[in-house]
């Protein structure tokens, strides 16, 4: 019976770290303010000009439009929002399908957001026991919130690895990650072989902890180096413990698009300040004084640009230097290296949370399930119900990528119906998102591949002329989140503005 309740622990713990990857997204949406969803055409003329109406891409262009630029943001999605997508159902139900909680403590900005546009925030659901499902068996117990202080012990050798990683990346530069001592060596070490060997004898549980955890946000750990772990250490607080912690875990009134929505309105208040949807930027050039941004049927003239989009989809773009020869090399280079993570998310609705009734929170795991994570996502104040779901495309037999949408939907339901019973066949609705197929996302948050950052990373925020780089991959703090990606933003609108 203790074997069997310490490996339920060690699954639970390692389910709520996995949660963590539900932290980007794209596809269609909501329009905010006065946004025009026909597309641009034409030719138009602006002080700053911005590709990409994610949170980087809004706060860029807020921070600038408050200082009196004229702005126009081009986005190629019928949306703002970028990786922060929620489909809104009846009665305040809500599909997170990127980007899925706002974190207490940690993210400041976001939070901020929220304060500002009076956008109610409320904790996770978490009454009840968890269920989890293994070697086809299923058991509940109760819900495990994992801190340093308190580790379970099944995944207490991860959590002192955690730690010991934090300690040796006190003294990162997160603005210049290259300059940390040794720097070479560990950006040519792959993480995962830095772990072993510092951390001889580790259990079982606490390696799927460390896999599940890391994989959320920075990536499985066999996919980028020791330096890279470092500077993600660093960007995340010290590996903070909220960040596995659900009860730091905050919905948002609406979803987390609700803020963008919100930010895109705000900016079309401000002199002239226009958003372009459906609007495909394919070119940039620049000389002297100008660059022009083009697309099928448009040309945007502006005094700079922002690409605030990801790395890789920035590589799409044709750019220019400043003296009108292609944009090749140590630019180009940086962003090719930058690796996005895939991801599926998908959603359940149902006339009410059942599972409440019968004393489960909704957290559940399930080892080798297509569903492995799925939680409780219904609206604060009594009404329908809604379960979500986070797993990879190559989960499943045959995977879930190969699938229709109709049979990824069997597939997946199937896991909850194997969690919570029949009801959980009974959805009035259902929605998903494969990231991994979004050519404008191209994934949900990116790590940096060996060498990368000893090699060319003094150039991922690097400004070419004028044009300017921001997404939460160039972020530091809240690196690969929302908090990420706005503080990038940020920092680029006053770039521009010489703050």
């Amino acid at each position: 019976m203790g074997a069997e309740i310490s490996r339920r622990a060690a699954i639970g713990a390692i389910g709520v770290a996995a949660a963590g990857t539900a932290l980007a997204a794209c596809s269609p949406g909501s329009e905010p303010g006065n946004a025009t969803k026909q597309g641009l055409s034409g030719a138009i003329e602006a002080d700053v000009a911005v590709v990409g109406a994610g949170y980087a891409g809004l706060i860029a262009a807020r921070t600038l439009a408050r200082a009196g630029k004229k702005v126009v943001i081009l986005e190629a999605h019928d949306r703002v929002g970028g990786r922060a997508w929620s489909v809104r159902w009846p009665n305040d139900a809500v599909a997170d399908l990127g980007a899925g909680w706002i974190i207490d403590k940690v993210h400041p900005f976001m939070l901020g957001l929220c304060r500002e546009y009076q956008i109610r925030t409320w904790p996770t659901y978490v009454t009840g026991q968890a269920v989890t499902y293994v070697d086809g068996k299923r058991t509940t117990g109760p819900m495990l919130f994992p801190t340093y202080a308190n580790p379970p012990a099944p995944i207490a050798d991860g959590l002192r690895a955690l730690t010991r990683v934090a300690v040796s990346a006190k003294h990162v530069d997160m603005l210049a990650p290259w300059k940390f001592p040794n720097a070479e060596q560990l950006d040519h070490q792959v993480f995962a072989e830095y772990l072993r060997a510092h951390n001889p004898g580790m259990n079982e549980q606490s390696w799927a902890f460390l896999n599940a955890y890391l994989g959320g946000y920075p990536g499985p750990p066999n996919t980028y180096s020791t330096l890279h772990a470092f500077f993600y250490a660093k960007a995340s607080h010290d590996f903070a413990q909220e960040y596995f912690n659900l009860n730091y875990w905050l919905r948002v009134e609406g979803g987390t698009q609700t803020p963008a929505d919100r930010v895109a309105a705000d900016i079309t208040k401000n002199n002239g300040a226009r958003i372009e949807l459906n609007t495909l930027a394919n070119s940039i050039t620049q000389d002297g004084s100008q660059v022009v941004v083009a697309g099928e049927g448009f040309t945007v003239k502006a005094r700079q640009v922002v690409v605030a989009v990801p790395p890789q989809v920035a590589l799409r773009l044709t750019m220019t230097n400043p003296d009108g020869t292609p944009l090749q090399g140590t630019q180009r280079n940086i962003d090719a290296r930058v690796i996005e993570n895939g991801g599926v998310k998908a959603f359940w609705l149902f006339p009410e949370p059942f599972w409440r009734t019968d004393g489960l929170s909704g957290y559940a795991t399930g080892i080798g399930e297509p569903a492995a994570l799925v939680w409780d996502g219904s609206p604060e104040n009594p009404g329908p119900g809604v379960l979500g779901t986070l797993t990879t495309g190559l989960a499943g037999e045959p995977p879930l990528l190969t699938m229709t949408p109709a049979q990824r939907r069997e597939a997946l339901t199937a896991s909850l119906v194997k969690y919570f019973g029949q009801k959980a066949a009974n959805a009035t609705d259902y929605a998903e998102a494969i990231w991994e197929t979004d050519n404008l996302a191209l994934g949900t948050a990116g790590s940096m591949t060996l060498g990368a950052w000893t090699s060319f990373g003094q150039w991922l925020r690097q400004p070419v002329g004028r044009i300017h780089f921001a997404a939460t991959e160039r972020g530091t703090d809240g690196f690969n989140q929302m908090e990420g990606a706005c503080l990038s933003g940020e920092s680029v609108g006053k770039q521009i503005l010489g703050l």
